[in-house]
């Protein structure tokens, strides 16, 4: 699945099971982060071909090139199993089985970047708004669903500006 497509599915998973700050970043690593094992593909295929040949999307899905690690594996469970029974917590199961299952309907089903799978992508988009606007505060002192996505925006961009890093990072340093 596009990356796009986990990271709404692992959000609105977080938001309908109302989990809190440190088990949602956990829920983040193994239903998102897990991917990250794609740049090591990515940098063997640009070796081999060249970076130009990432415009290519016929030559990439046939590269001769190993794209997802071992974690992408159903076996992978015998690694995983163990590190959510030692943090007891249910969480890294969860979210990596349904990161492997959305992966294994794609490569089965779908295909790479079919309509079916971005009809998935907004319907999942459309839930997680649709959750979240139930239980803004925005809601209940009756703004507009306009306003609550402006809110959302800067929410989201918030979180990539440099500045909260730097305040994160003072504030850390002063404790």
């Amino acid at each position: 699945m596009l990356a796009v497509t986990h990271v709404v599915a692992t959000l609105l998973l977080i938001e309908l099971l109302h989990l809190d700050r440190l088990e949602a970043q956990v829920a983040f690593v193994f239903g998102v982060l897990i991917d990250l094992d794609h740049v090591f593909g990515a940098v063997q295929y640009a070796r081999t071909n060249s970076w130009w040949t990432f415009l290519d999307p016929e030559a990439l899905y046939n590269a001769d090139v190993t794209w997802k690690s071992l974690a992408h594996k159903p076996f992978a469970i015998a690694i995983i199993a163990p590190l959510a029974m030692g943090w007891r917590l249910l969480i890294p199961l969860l979210f990596w089985g349904v990161h492997v299952a959305m992966d294994f309907v794609q490569e089965s089903y779908l295909g790479l970047v079919s309509p079916v799978e971005l009809v998935l992508l907004l319907l999942a988009t459309m839930a997680l708004l649709h959750l979240r606007w139930n239980r803004s505060e925005e809601r209940i002192s009756g703004r507009h669903f306009v306003h609550y996505l402006a809110s959302e925006m800067r929410l989201v961009r918030r979180l990539f500006s440099p500045s909260i890093w730097k305040e994160r990072r003072s504030s850390r340093l002063d404790s």
